[in-house]
């Protein structure tokens, strides 16, 4: 069994915390050292002691938990406790590869069936797995898929899970009925749990949407088309995730100024200004309008001006330097 105390050790080392400083917390160091030592075993308890007394953050436990799996780190440890979000990442590369890689792509799917976690935790990744590679054997059941679908939109709600189970349908060559991709997305927003910083499943709902897109401009469906583009169209940014990236430009242009390169901070600051036009489409400026950009760049501009004045020097000259 893949040992979870090496991860916390890890952290612990990258933390630069020593050991005597767990006792106050509840772990002996005779313990600890057994458990380096792999003569203890890690219950329970001694999980949460360490998560507390480390100061673990929501992403590290999940680390130490759930390895991220990849084609280099895929193990055949029937025990290994995976994120089930990068084993469907997986499960795409390998039905995507078969033609070139076909032993490649036969082992990872060979690997992750045999999974006691996936094998306990998610029978639909199992069923996943079984209908892509009968779909690459070219020997797809109609009813494997229908079944499949049927328990997926018997879930009252829909997690990060969910929605990536729905992406590899749209990327398996048998399922392509309109009418049962366009069922999912009848419910998908009422179904769907996201997080406002859960930017991985608005990510695949979009990109779902637009395998739905796709799909219907195949088939000529005009209706689908203007539904699928419409909904998408509709979908809303974070607003905080793009007024960040707005800012990190904003101090590039002045960067670009005080280190004398005018004529790329010059470009960045058009660039700048088209993208500003399109955060006010999609209200991510709200209380702003078109002038805000020229604004907000004057202000600075006017205070590097009156630096290089104060020092006499020319405007390719870089302030950074003095």
């Amino acid at each position: 069994m893949y040992n979870i105390f090496e991860k916390f050790d890890y952290y612990r080392r990258e933390k630069k915390i020593r050991i005597e400083t767990l006792i106050d917390n509840g772990i002996s160091k005779s313990k600890y050292h057994r458990l380096q030592r792999g003569e203890a075993k890690l219950n329970l308890e001694d999980s949460l002691v360490l998560s507390q007394a480390l100061n673990l953050s929501p992403f590290e436990v999940e680390s130490i938990y759930y390895a991220k799996v990849s084609t280099d780190t895929l193990s055949e440890n029937i025990y290994e406790s995976y994120d089930i979000i990068s084993v469907h990442g997986l499960l795409l590369y390998a039905y995507e590869v078969a033609s070139i890689y076909p032993l490649e792509s036969k082992k990872i799917f060979t690997t992750l069936k045999a999974n006691r976690y996936i094998k306990s935790f998610f029978p639909l990744t199992l069923a996943l797995i079984s209908l892509m590679e009968n779909d690459l054997a070219e020997e797809s059941d109609e009813k494997e898929v229908d079944d499949l679908y049927q328990e997926v939109m018997a879930r009252d709600v829909w997690t990060s899970y969910e929605v990536t189970l729905i992406f590899s349908f749209l990327e398996m060559k048998s399922f392509d009925d309109i009418r049962l991709l366009e069922g999912l997305a009848n419910v998908l927003w009422d179904r769907t749990i996201i997080a406002p910083d859960d930017y991985y499943t608005l990510q695949v709902v979009m990109t779902l949407y637009q395998s739905l897109f796709i799909k219907s401009v195949i088939k000529r469906d005009t209706s689908r088309i203007k539904r699928f583009y419409r909904e998408a169209d509709e979908v809303r940014h974070n607003n905080m995730t793009i007024l960040i990236a707005f800012t990190q430009r904003q101090m590039e242009i002045s960067y670009l100024e005080l280190t004398g390169r005018q004529q790329e901070a010059a470009s960045n600051l058009d660039e700048l200004k088209r993208i500003a036009k399109f955060l006010l489409d999609y209200h991510a400026a709200e209380q702003r309008n078109e002038s805000f950009v020229q604004i907000e760049y004057d202000k600075m501009h006017a205070e590097i001006v009156e630096w290089r004045k104060e020092l006499g020097v020319s405007e390719d000259y870089n302030l950074l330097n003095t």
